[in-house]
């Protein structure tokens, strides 16, 4: 479910009379792009990917219509977690390239993952086997450019601060009838505190247990 822009309204527009609405859905969208991007507060189950015996790159593809990936939370191989690798930690030229001239790639069990771009993950090491709905991932989602509404739970759990974020945006345009460079400020305090606020949430989830908890497996 999604809710359009033009339904954050009633908390922007009061703030920024004289502002057309357009702009108003405009400054809106920018700010949840932004809240999502800060925060990994979307977060969504990828589609299990089948891995294919000596091959190291695998598609992305967005859960949620109208949204994109921003980043990979958590990747698991057959039921084992997959640890991130960063690129400068790829040793395998195979990552890159697998036909490197005079070169043999060496193929075993996958234990990390790169996301090489929004829209590609690599295996580390390559896998050797082909195996159906191998990979599983959670995955962080943002709004697109181009959306016309965002997911029911950003409007309905961070309104205010998504509001005051836009209206803050809105606030900082030169030469508006709603130019309003001190109650930005104000705004933009109200918005960091919410992306704190939905950057803790995201990380803790709804449990009340200590991060430091290890969870035993039964």
């Amino acid at each position: 479910m999604s809710t359009s822009y033009d339904q954050f309204f009633s908390w922007v527009l009061p703030e920024v009379g004289g502002c057309p609405e357009i702009t108003a859905i405009q400054a809106i969208r920018d700010t949840a792009i932004d809240f999502c991007e800060k925060t990994n507060i979307h977060q969504e189950d990828h589609d299990p990917i089948t891995v294919i015996a000596k091959t190291s790159d695998y598609d992305l593809e967005t859960p949620v219509t109208g949204t994109r990936i921003i980043k990979i939370m958590n990747a698991w191989y057959k039921g084992e977690k997959l640890e991130p690798a960063a690129p400068d930690q790829v040793l395998d030229p195979a990552v890159y390239n697998q036909r490197i001239g005079g070169y043999t790639p060496s193929y075993s069990t996958p234990r990390f993952y790169l996301q090489k771009d929004p829209v590609t993950m690599s295996l580390l090491p390559i896998p050797d086997v082909t195996l159906a709905s191998a990979v599983t991932l959670r995955v962080s989602l943002a709004p697109l450019r181009t959306s016309v509404a965002c997911e029911d739970f950003l409007f309905e759990q961070w309104v205010e601060p998504i509001a005051a974020g836009a209206v803050a945006k809105l606030q900082t345009s030169s030469g508006k009838t709603y130019s309003n460079p001190q109650a930005a400020q104000i705004n933009q305090a109200r918005y960091i505190a919410g992306v704190n606020a939905a950057r803790q949430k995201a990380t803790r989830g709804y449990t009340r247990s200590s991060l430091s908890v290890q969870l035993r497996k039964v």
